[in-house]
């Protein structure tokens, strides 16, 4: 076709199931088919995009267009791509942290994997969500046949994008971030790269790394080892983003503790060249939100853990709680991985000759 243009407008409209009410932001067109949009951004969250390329040949028209939707990381309580293991008496289930009231919360568990037996589901574990398996799979093959779900089982219709997560650029800080029977504490201004994370137990005191204050950026570029009840405490109002390049091993009763109410406060992403190990355990209800695709995380639940996770493989070594929290699913330009997702295409012809 010649004389292609491209346009892009952003709204609620999904071809053509709009109202008179909806509001769009028109963006002008982009010739080179780039665009960059920054102006009242926020209007992208919740919304659609629609790129729409026009060309022509003759008397002949063409119009393609293709709906994307803005996603996180985060929209599904567990996602893997290989296997899920749940011990025997788990609970999986959600929750709304803006609306206690809210039970009609949407939560989705699966793998990416179409092999036998990926999810494997202990006997008296419930599971209050869907379901799913990769793309062309069979879910009653996928899936074990302990335990009870409450939900649907499916298969994707298209395969899950896992955005590639890089460290930001950080001031190099140090080659350990060390504390032996005491607690160190951090603060926004501490934010930086270090080499690795050590906590010991000294005289019956444990080590403790406290996130304090602020929004802490934390990249690791060795491991993180906790020593016999040690941990990594994230503080009320505080925040922690932590970008691990190696391993995480925690030994017994140590592990990780978010005072905040809403899971986001504590981010953990896998960023090694590597397959990875985590072994966590959580000290607290809210734990945090994990995003490992290529790592093999283990977890220890504290009774009742709140959060996300995305793995490689993901399994439970003890009976607990695991809830997610609905709020996860808001999404902005400026979360890390957000991204566009297509949703649908759609084409149409005009022939103008008489």
């Amino acid at each position: 076709y010649t004389d292609a243009t491209m346009s892009y407008e952003v709204g609620t409209e999904i071809f053509g199931d709009s109202s008179d009410d909806d509001e769009y932001v028109y963006i002008p067109d982009g010739h080179d088919g780039m665009f960059e949009y920054d102006e009242d951004a926020d209007e992208l969250e919740g919304t659609y995009l629609v790129v729409s390329s026009v060309g022509q040949s003759g008397p002949v028209v063409k119009r393609v267009r293709a709906l994307l939707k803005l996603k996180g990381l985060f929209d599904k309580a567990i996602v893997v791509k290989d296997q899920i293991v749940l011990m025997p008496g788990t609970y999986v289930g959600g929750y709304n942290s803006e609306d206690p009231t809210d039970t009609d919360v949407d939560v989705d568990i699966g793998t990416t994997s179409t092999e036998p037996d990926r999810i494997s589901i202990g006997p008296g574990t419930v599971i209050d969500a869907d379901v799913f398996i990769g793309v062309g799979g069979d879910p009653e093959v996928v899936i074990g046949s302990g335990g009870t779900i409450n939900g649907q089982k499916y298969a994707l219709t298209q395969e899950v994008y896992f955005p590639p997560v890089k460290p930001p650029e950080l001031t190099y800080k140090g080659p350990l971030l060390y504390a032996k029977g005491t607690t160190v504490k951090l603060t926004s201004e501490d934010s930086g790269q270090y080499g690795a994370v050590a906590l010991a137990t000294a005289a019956g005191n444990a080590g403790v790394l406290e996130i304090a204050a602020g929004d802490v950026v934390l990249h690791i570029t060795g491991g993180i080892d906790l020593g016999n009840s040690c941990e990594i405490v994230v503080a009320d109002g505080a925040s922690l983003t932590l970008y691990v390049d190696g391993n995480i091993a925690t030994k017994n009763d140590a592990g990780f503790a978010n005072a905040n109410e809403s899971p986001s406060q504590f981010r953990l992403f896998a960023t090694g060249d590597e397959p990875q190990t985590f072994d966590l355990k959580a000290k607290t209800d809210v734990f945090g939100v994990i995003y490992a695709p290529e790592a093999y995380v283990e977890l220890y639940p504290a009774g009742v853990m709140r959060g996300a996770i995305v793995a490689d493989t993901f399994v439970t070594k003890s009976r607990g709680t695991l809830l997610y929290d609905e709020q996860l699913k808001k999404v902005s330009l400026d979360d890390i991985g957000a991204h566009f997702q297509v949703l649908r295409w759609y084409e149409d012809y005009e022939d103008h000759e008489d």
